[in-house]
């Protein structure tokens, strides 16, 4: 199996665990180097990751132990020239 793939394949794997159980998926995700314990870089992979479940993902990043990670995904985003309305409408999660 090419690098790419498996690299694509560790990253699937560990979108799947995180749906089942954040925890888990974070933890995989670290042991095989996708992520760091940084919070931008949980963030980033929050953020650019398409097969979580959003609703999940918008319950685990407001959780209060998940402030730092929280900030960084908001720190992300580019909200400039956007109204206040489209903004919230961007944390849509559901």
């Amino acid at each position: 199996m090419s690098r790419s793939k498996a690299n694509k394949q560790v990253l699937l794997e560990g979108a799947a665990a995180f749906n089942t159980k954040p925890k888990v998926g974070i933890k995989y995700l670290e042991e095989h180097g996708v992520i760091t314990k940084e919070p931008a870089s949980l963030a980033n992979f929050l953020k650019t990751t398409p097969k979580l479940d959003k609703k999940l993902l918008g319950d685990f990043i407001t959780r209060p132990d998940q402030l730092e990670v929280l900030k960084s995904f908001m720190q992300s985003m580019d909200f400039s020239g956007v109204s206040h309305t489209i903004s919230i409408r961007a944390f849509r999660f559901g």
